[in-house]
């Protein structure tokens, strides 16, 4: 499927300019996650509701493709969301390290939880640690949905381990 289609636009623009050529069709194949941040660089507010849907359009391409996917928006996210820089806006921040390990920060600790579970969930085997409980803590929507975003809404769709399609469209309003 090509990138317009998926309504991504021209994701290969600085490739294009270097080649001459289209960026590889985005082909679902494997099992994704993704997250997303509500705000660019810099946060401002909003001057009209944004489309609660904006940030779910690879997440309906995997769902139709058959993949497994989870997409997670984590609420008054920044670009920057990812990294560690000082004063850059972003809600990872530790709030305190304690025995090497960040304690009550917001952001970080979602996508932390999200993650390994994700991971648990699709690269463990049987016996190891995590592979018992991913599905669980992947479904764990009381401890989370609170800091997802209310202007864009997260979603999942995977089959569990005992093959029931657990899909939710919307994980902070309820599933």
């Amino acid at each position: 499927m090509s990138n317009y289609l998926l309504g991504l636009g021209n994701l290969g623009g600085p490739l294009y300019t270097l080649t001459g050529r289209d960026y590889p069709a985005i082909v679902a194949r494997v099992p994704a996650m993704s997250f997303s941040s509500e705000y660019g660089i810099a946060p401002a507010p909003f001057l009209a509701p944004p489309d609660p849907e904006a940030h779910k359009h690879s997440h309906a391409y995997w769902q139709s493709e058959g993949q497994p996917v989870y997409s997670i928006v984590i609420a008054g996210s920044s670009h920057v969301e990812w990294s560690q820089l000082p004063l850059a806006h972003a809600t990872s921040w530790c709030a305190q390290v304690v025995d090497n390990e960040c304690v009550g920060s917001w952001g970080l600790a979602v996508a932390e939880h999200y993650t390994v579970a994700w991971f648990d969930r699709w690269l463990k085997r049987p016996g190891e640690p995590g592979h018992a409980d991913a599905d669980a803590r992947l479904l764990d929507d009381a401890a989370w949905a609170g800091r997802l975003s209310w202007h864009y809404r997260s979603a999942r769709s995977f089959p569990d381990r005992g093959g029931r399609t657990r899909l939710c469209e919307d994980i902070r309003g309820g599933c």
